[in-house]
């Protein structure tokens, strides 16, 4: 049975959606018996974010250049001879000769990527590309097989199967949850906006300690009119969504498992690229995208939660739209890709 190689980091200030996806493709291949590694920069946040995960790490030296990592990694990879090796992290294009290396050592390697410009071909054998804007390009000149759109997300098996009720007009929980590591602490912001707008409703908080700021949220909760839950470090969060009628979510990988369970919501994204994702959501109508939250005052973020708290015709679209849009395979249909590229789950 041959080895599984994952690349990928995870931090306050990148988040935390690169790791958690390596999470749940690792977590899949042990679930077939598959040995998988996760290889990391050494980074206390991200460390703390895998922790409950179960999944083997490897703490990568640290390295003066880019260059250093990626002939660190080539000769790990030319003497461990993993059967498939996994990129996920942001500059994906410095990682072409490692890459090569792969190639040459009959090692698969599969490159995830989150970004909405045309991609570039990359020498992979396989390109998987989330973003709906993805569907825009034509890849078929592609050495390697694009697997491009939002059906190709990465999120938890259990995501295929889960549908929230209907909207009804009532509004009684709402989830909050702005990222593994909420890179700009907005939590703060949305909490206390959701607070002044809403009346009896309960307000659910999922939120890691990778985000630094657990003592600060536990007391701001104790001052909140509306009653709140908060729980931290959960291993998924497919099983959170039947418990609320609205979410709001930063522009990861959460508004990609919200829309796959029909649940209306909003977003208030984290990065600049967050924006491209969830505008687009919006115009497939599936998401109402309040903005970039480093640039919105505390009167926008409230103003604009309360446009969309009263739409209610909104929240019907969003939710006969959604399944349309994601269904919630996406780690499926890799695995199914990764078969016809390798038999390396029967050996």
């Amino acid at each position: 049975m041959k080895n599984i190689l994952f690349r990928a980091d995870g931090s306050k200030k990148i988040g935390m959606g690169h790791l958690n996806r390596a999470s749940i493709i690792c977590r899949k291949l042990l679930s077939n018996k598959i040995n998988a590694t996760l290889l990391m920069k050494n980074d206390v946040d991200g460390k703390s974010f895998l922790k409950r995960k179960g999944i083997k790490i490897q703490t990568l030296p640290d390295f003066n250049t880019i260059d250093d990592e990626v002939e660190f990694l080539s000769n790990y990879i030319v003497k461990t001879k993993p059967g498939i090796f996994f990129l996920d992290v942001l500059n994906q294009i410095d990682y072409s000769c490692l890459l090569k290396i792969c190639n040459n050592n009959h090692v698969v390697s599969v490159v995830i990527m989150d970004g909405s410009e045309r991609m570039k071909d990359l020498n992979a054998n396989i390109i998987l590309n989330g973003n709906p804007n993805q569907l825009e390009y034509n890849y078929d000149s592609f050495s390697a097989r694009c697997l491009t759109g939002a059906n190709y997300f990465i999120m938890d098996q259990d995501y295929s199967l889960i549908e929230n009720t209907k909207p009804n007009g009532e509004i009684k929980n709402i989830l909050v949850t702005l990222g593994g590591s909420d890179h700009n602490n907005l939590l703060f912001k949305v909490l206390k906006a959701i607070d002044n707008i809403c009346k009896n409703v309960v307000i659910y908080v999922i939120t890691t300690k990778a985000s630094g700021y657990m003592d600060e949220l536990y007391s701001m909760i104790d001052s909140m009119e509306n009653f709140t839950n908060i729980y931290v470090d959960v291993d998924s969060l497919s099983k959170y969504w039947h418990k609320c009628d609205l979410a709001v979510t930063a522009g990861g990988n959460t508004l990609f498992e919200r829309i796959s369970t029909r649940t209306p919501g909003a977003t208030i994204c984290q990065l600049e690229r967050q924006m491209e994702i969830s505008d687009c959501f919006m115009k497939l109508g599936v998401n109402y995208n309040v903005g970039l939250g480093t640039k919105l005052t505390p009167d926008v973020i409230e103003n604009s939660l309360k446009i969309f708290f009263n739409d209610i015709k909104s929240h019907k679209q969003q939710y006969l739209k959604a399944k349309n849009v994601i269904k919630g395979d996406g780690l499926l249909r890799l695995m199914d890709e990764l078969h016809k590229t390798s038999m390396f789950l029967n050996q």
